[in-house]
C-alpha cells in the first residue's frame, strides 16, 4: 500500500525508495515516507494557494476572463449629461488600482477630421445613426481595453449607449424605424459576442434641472442649446433602466445622489469608494 502510494503521487521517488528498502531497516523508511508524506502535502497546499493566487489581483476580486487572462471588475459610471460624471472619475484617477477610462468624446469629435459630435447636435435627424455608430464602436473598444490593475472603471457603457440615448432618439422619432433596428442589432451582436460585462454600474441620479445648470456652466461648445426637456428624456429613461429595470441590467446598481454641490460629492464619494470598488 506504501509502494502504490509512492508509485501514485511521485513515481522517481518511489522507485529510489523501493530499491532502499531492501535490506536496511523498514521502521526507519517508514518514518522517511512519513516526512516525504507531509512535504507533499505542504506542497500541495503551496500549490493551491499560488493557483488561487493566480486567478485574483491584489484586492482579491480578480477572475479570469474567457481568454483566459486576467479580468479586472468592470464599473460603469452612469448618469445623465452633467450629472457629476467627469469629477467622480477624477476622484477615482488618483488611486493606484483602478484605471480609468474617460467617454472617448475626442474620438467623436475628430473621425478622420469630422467632429460627429458637433453634427449631432446641430442636425440630429440627419447625423443621429452615423454619431450612434461611432458611438458603439468607440465604446466596445473601451470595453475591450485592458488594464493592469484589479479594477476599470468607465465613463457610461454600450449599454447606456443603447438604452439612453439610442432608445431616446428613437422614442423621438429622431431616429428612423430602419436606423433603430440596425443599431439595436449590432448592439445584440456586440454584446453576444464580446466580453463586455459590466460588475457595477454607479448610477448618479441627478435632477434634470440641477443638470442644465452645471452644463450651462461648464460651456461646452457642442453642448450649447441642449434644451431642459432633452434632459428630463434622458433622466427618465435612466430611471427606467436602472431602477424600474425596464431594460436588461448587466451588473449590480449603487445608487448615488449626484445633486449636491461637487465639493460635497467628492466627500461622499471618499466616504464610500470601497463600498463603489465592489469591496464593501
Amino acid at each position: 500500500m506504501l509502494l502504490s502510494r509512492f508509485l501514485g503521487v511521485f513515481p522517481r521517488v518511489a522507485a529510489c525508495q523501493c530499491q532502499r528498502f531492501i535490506g536496511v531497516n523498514f521502521s526507519v523508511h517508514l518514518r522517511q515516507a512519513h516526512k516525504t508524506s507531509t512535504t507533499l502535502q505542504g506542497l500541495t497546499r503551496t500549490f493551491s494557494t499560488v493557483k488561487m493566487q493566480s486567478q485574483d489581483f491584489s484586492s482579491g476580486n480578480g477572475r479570469m476572463n474567457g481568454r483566459g487572462t486576467e479580468q479586472p471588475i468592470t464599473i460603469s459610471i452612469e448618469g445623465n449629461i452633467g450629472s457629476g460624471k467627469t469629477t467622480l472619475m477624477n476622484f477615482f484617477a488618483g488611486h493606484d488600482v483602478v484605471t480609468t477610462i474617460d467617454e472617448p468624446v475626442q474620438k467623436w469629435r475628430n473621425a478622420r477630421g469630422h467632429n460627429l459630435f458637433e453634427l449631432m447636435y446641430r442636425d440630429p435627424k440627419r447625423w443621429s445613426f452615423a454619431f450612434q455608430s461611432y458611438v458603439q464602436l468607440t465604446m466596445l473598444e473601451n470595453h475591450r481595453a485592458q488594464v493592469a490593475t484589479p479594477f476599470k472603471m468607465m465613463e457610461r457603457s454600450v449599454y447606456s449607449a443603447r438604452y439612453i440615448f439610442v432608445e431616446n432618439m428613437h422614442l423621438t422619432s429622431t431616429m428612423s424605424d430602419p436606423e433603430f433596428t440596425v443599431l439595436d442589432e449590432l448592439f445584440q451582436w456586440v454584446i453576444s459576442n464580446h466580453h463586455i460585462g459590466v460588475d457595477r454600474i454607479i448610477y448618479l441620479r441627478t435632477s434634470p434641472e440641477q443638470c442644465y445648470e452645471r452644463i450651462q456652466q461648464r460651456c461646452r461648445t457642442e453642448e450649447e442649446g441642449i434644451p431642459l426637456e432633452y434632459l428630463k428624456s434622458l433622466h427618465q429613461l435612466y430611471e427606467d433602466w436602472l431602477i424600474s429595470e425596464k431594460y436588461p441590467v448587466p451588473g449590480s446598481v449603487m445608487v448615488l445622489d449626484g445633486s449636491a454641490p461637487l465639493e460635497e460629492m467628492l466627500k461622499t464619494y471618499k466616504t464610500k469608494q470601497d463600498s463603489i470598488l465592489c469591496k464593501g
